[in-house]
């Protein structure tokens, strides 16, 4: 097979690919509209595994919830991660909170600095620290140890 054969081929397959995986989101959106999670989650699970940062999105958010599986911050925390790596700006934003938070991890001031900056939300560490600070006054150092 010569090499624009060969091209066309990878192009149609990448094309016919990318049509199956924006069907199976439309389904696995429409089982998560009709509350049917366990549906929802194994289809959006499964695109997820594929590398789908939107179904890595609606995965992370369903471990958050604990919509048929059972409520795990940190694996919330990895699915919003692999999306966020993927440029997905509300996850860049969300994984960034997770860290000036804690929430499925240790706070982590520079991690949420960084997170916010890839999202162009331009926070530095002191500003971090100081959202921190204001989601709890009680907290002086920035931490939640």
């Amino acid at each position: 097979m010569n090499i624009l054969k060969l091209f066309i081929v990878s192009v149609l397959l990448a094309v016919g690919a990318m049509a199956g995986s924006a069907r199976g989101l439309d389904q696995a959106k429409e089982a998560l509209l009709d509350q049917d999670y366990e549906k929802a989650f194994s289809i959006f699970s499964g695109l997820a595994d594929e590398g789908n940062m939107k179904a890595q999105y609606f995965c992370a958010g369903m471990y958050e919830l604990g919509q048929s599986v059972a409520k795990d911050e940190e694996k919330a925390l990895h699915w919003y991660e692999k999306a966020a790596l993927q440029g997905m700006r509300e996850a860049q934003q969300t994984v960034a909170f997770r860290y000036m938070q804690g929430i499925g991890t240790d706070v982590d001031q520079e991690k949420a600095a960084y997170w916010y900056e890839k999202s162009d939300r331009r926070v530095s560490v002191e500003d971090a620290k100081a959202l921190a600070q204001w989601f709890d006054p009680n907290n002086t150092s920035g931490s939640n140890n």
